[in-house]
């Protein structure tokens, strides 16, 4: 019968629906994650360089609660917490709708496949005895439709969604832990070696320090360009573009910091500040290296918490 046909379409097409809709779910939902997950991870770094400075003036301590009182450091611990819990709230989010939303599309599919295959079951039965033959007019096209339901079950689209399984918050707690740990591990007392003192004097040459500067200009203006692509996002209240944004400027803040790193270290260590010293070239550089840092990391600063619900 036409009409029976035409019912099993329309339940096909719904489930379809369904199911497109768990993966767009799926996909806003690992692209939120992934991204935060970056966000957050460069937080761990930020957070080693700002320890890394404590130690260089001065300020011992063999774990992170020991540099808390720093203003800097209390900040950037406060961003990266932030961040973690927007990670775990999007996990319970999408914990909810897979448990609700994805297992009960799962099981309509499923229902339909059963309840289709057992119509052309009976509508064969039916032909073969001879009884009410208009039952078998419909059964070509109830065949070719089982066959296109059977084949969904396949598609990557329906396999996502029924195996999908959220990530699970302990597993981020301990990858925070593990990053937090190797931030503070992974900073050092400040104490040159001969090798180091003349690898940075090598970049205190007036050609190579030119070509540092070049270098941290560029990754000054990507990074200003994207704070300033970041603030628009945050009017235009798009929360995906902000996230990308915020993870291209901190790429560009860490790019600057590696560049200027070796020039902050010159001038905690006697003999190469005797070197700096009345060199009119290296101090106006290393002037130019902070104040392009200084700004980027201020900028930045004034991106990192913002959220967008």
């Amino acid at each position: 019968m036409a009409k029976e046909l035409e019912k099993y379409k329309a339940e096909f097409a719904a489930v379809k629906k369904q199911i497109a809709a768990a993966t767009e779910e799926i996909k806003k939902y690992e692209q939120s994650v992934g991204q935060t997950s970056q966000v957050r991870n460069q937080g761990c770094l930020e957070l080693g360089l700002e320890i890394q400075r404590c130690k260089d003036d001065g300020h011992q301590g063999k774990s992170i609660s020991d540099f808390e009182s720093d203003s800097d450091v209390k900040a950037c611990l406060k961003s990266i917490q932030e961040f973690q819990k927007q990670i775990e709230k999007e996990i319970t989010r999408v914990a909810a709708i897979q448990k609700k939303d994805f297992a009960a599309a799962t099981k309509r599919y499923r229902q339909l496949k059963a309840d289709l295959r057992a119509e052309c079951d009976k509508r064969d039965a039916k032909k073969n005895r001879k009884v009410l033959p208009i039952d078998a007019q419909s059964l070509p096209d109830l065949k070719t439709l089982l066959d296109k339901v059977e084949k969904f079950e396949d598609s990557g689209e329906f396999v996502r969604v029924d195996i999908f399984v959220p990530d699970s918050i302990a597993d981020h707690k301990k990858e925070l832990d593990k990053k937090l740990q190797n931030a503070i591990s992974q900073t050092k007392d400040v104490k040159l070696s001969t090798f180091q003192q003349q690898m940075i004097q090598q970049g205190l040459d007036e050609r190579r320090m030119k070509k540092n500067l070049a270098l941290a200009t560029k990754s000054f203006k990507e990074l200003m360009a994207q704070c300033t692509a970041a603030n628009d996002a945050i009017k235009e209240r798009k929360s995906k573009q902000l996230l990308e944004h915020k993870v291209l400027a901190a790429k560009e803040l860490k790019t600057l910091s590696e560049l200027v790193d070796p020039y902050e270290q010159a001038l905690k260590d006697d003999w190469l500040k005797s070197k700096i010293r009345g060199n009119r070239h290296a101090e106006d550089g290393i002037k130019a290296f902070q104040k392009m840092y200084t700004v980027g990391k201020s900028e930045l600063k004034k991106i990192a918490n913002v959220k967008i619900d």
